[in-house]
């Protein structure tokens, strides 16, 4: 299941296609980086390796127990799994920022997948743009969304400089829909 799921984080890598590679963007601008590590603070440690792992289906690639986790997609996404508490932020205090990851099969099927395996989904699957979405919470109520790009814009097409369109509001785990502070 983990290679149904590719980050909607920007590659510092190569694309490979039918001609070979072609860089995503320039190699001066990225070349001092090897990988990101989006880190998601929780508040039941052990409660989330198994939600990321077991629930959704990502890799678990490295565990700490009680002290850092990282899963991965298959892909090169990768997201850091830390305990909250002490000089770390409190788990879902502020919902700024979204996790999502590309589907690469049908956003339907992934989404039943998910289902059976007990993710509690926000709603239905909304159109947005060029997209399909699909928005869900980790136990500590973190964002997380499934993407699928709309079968007239395939994803090997997309661009992959294009900025996606700003959210206005999100949703808190109560479901109350809140207004997100744009700087």
């Amino acid at each position: 299941f983990s290679r149904r799921l590719v980050p909607p984080i920007l590659y510092f890598m190569q694309r490979t296609s039918s001609a070979g590679a072609t860089p995503i963007c320039r190699p001066e601008i990225t070349g001092m980086f090897r990988s990101m590590i989006p880190t998601v603070f929780v508040s039941d440690f052990e409660r989330s390796v198994r939600f990321y792992s077991e629930m959704v289906g990502l890799k678990l690639t490295s565990h700490k127990p009680g002290e850092w986790a990282e899963v991965s997609d298959g892909h090169g996404g990768v997201i850091g799994l830390h305990p909250a508490g002490g000089h770390n932020r409190h788990p879902a205090l502020t919902a700024t920022i979204h996790i999502g990851l590309r589907v690469t099969e049908p956003l339907d099927d992934v989404v039943q997948t998910l289902k059976q395996r007990g993710v509690i989904f926000r709603g239905p699957v909304v159109e947005d743009g060029d997209s399909r979405l699909a928005f869900f919470g980790d136990p500590d109520g973190n964002d997380l969304y499934l993407s699928e790009p709309k079968a007239s814009v395939p994803a090997e097409v997309t661009p992959a400089r294009k900025r996606p369109t700003r959210a206005t509001h999100v949703r808190t785990p109560t479901g109350k829909r809140v207004p997100i502070p744009h700087a």
